[in-house]
């Protein structure tokens, strides 16, 4: 997330700093919804344990595992789109998300 070295990208210390200091806790039991097909990203999510399903409006079967220390949702908030699937708190055990919400992320990304 904060450094892409295909694009060349590298963030800045206080960007970093301002993320990290910023983040908001989350726990999942599996099975939870998280964000539904249709519903707007409010936060960026980060995957600290556990994993995030991802299945098709008309399916609840997992079509994607996104995996543990993995992000989501970035696209989302940056173009303010809606969600074009379901996102699941997956496995047997709690996912552990970190998050940043929507409006902070974007107001730093104007600072910066």
């Amino acid at each position: 997330f904060f450094y892409e070295p295909l694009l060349g990208f590298q963030a800045c210390d206080k960007f970093i700093l301002e993320c990290l200091t910023n983040l908001e806790g989350n726990v999942f039991l599996p099975g939870k919804k998280i964000i539904g097909k249709g519903e707007y990203f409010d936060h960026i999510y980060f995957i600290n344990s556990g994993s995030v399903w991802v299945s098709d409006y008309f399916d609840e079967k997992p079509i994607i595992e996104i995996p543990r220390h993995s992000f989501f949702g970035d696209y989302q908030v940056i173009l303010g789109t809606r969600s074009n699937m379901n996102y699941y708190a997956g496995g047997k055990d709690n996912t552990i998300l970190f998050s940043l919400e929507k409006e902070f992320f974007l107001n730093l990304i104007q600072e910066n």
